[in-house]
């Protein structure tokens, strides 16, 4: 194994997402079960599914936070072998920064509040394409060139959606059905590109085991 770090930080990556995915389920299964019971007037199921979203609550926040965690964790062992992890590492805490200095002025001032998270979303995709920008360099290393060129789609993928981001802020207060579909858009593309993405992490930990 040439890259055994950037294997243990990829590995770590990878699990964050799938914890990320496994709360985004529960939410969604406890939500169903609620509406389902609610809609069919079975009580004992509704009631459940009020049970199942409260404790969805309180979980998730936990996977976020170790998610979190095992993500810086994944990008500071990574950077021991390839550069651009710690770009995302950085990019990544940045990201945070920004999220929690709008969170403290949202009261105050909404629109440093608004701008603050507008920034914290363009550091976070930042720290996804500085990941994939590891793995593909990782790739050339080992000669890899279809992981390479899957990472050259995402980059491509990834540069529509910041676009998009951007014309979404700056006329948010724009009701139009071209704003909408921008905005529909837009959340299809980065649900494409969150998917794409475990699924290069996935290739890229094998690619770096074998």
């Amino acid at each position: 194994m040439r890259f055994p770090n950037a294997y243990k930080g990829v590995s770590k990556l990878f699990l964050a997402q799938i914890l990320e995915i496994i709360g985004v389920i529960a939410t969604l299964i406890s939500i169903i079960v609620m509406i389902a019971g609610a809609t069919a007037g079975n009580a004992a199921l509704a009631g459940g599914g009020v049970l199942a979203t409260g404790i969805s609550l309180i979980a998730i926040p936990i996977l976020s936070i170790i998610a979190f965690v095992m993500t810086l964790v994944g990008l500071n062992q990574g950077k021991k072998d390839e550069p651009a992890f710690q770009t995302a590492f950085i990019m990544t805490i940045i990201g945070l920064v920004l999220s929690i200095i709008s969170y403290l002025v949202t009261n105050t001032n909404p629109w440093l509040a608004g701008w603050m998270q507008f920034a914290s979303s363009i550091f976070s995709l930042g720290s996804l394409e500085y990941v994939i920008v590891a793995g593909m360099s990782l790739a050339r290393q080992l000669g890899d060139s279809k992981m390479e060129a899957f990472g050259g789609k995402m980059r491509i993928l990834i540069t529509i959606l910041w676009i998009l981001l951007l014309v979404i802020y700056l006329f948010r207060n724009n009701a139009s059905d071209v704003f909408y579909w921008i905005s529909l858009g837009a959340s299809l593309l980065e649900l494409v590109v969150s998917i794409m993405y475990i699924v290069f992490l996935s290739r890229t930990k094998k690619m770096l085991k074998d």
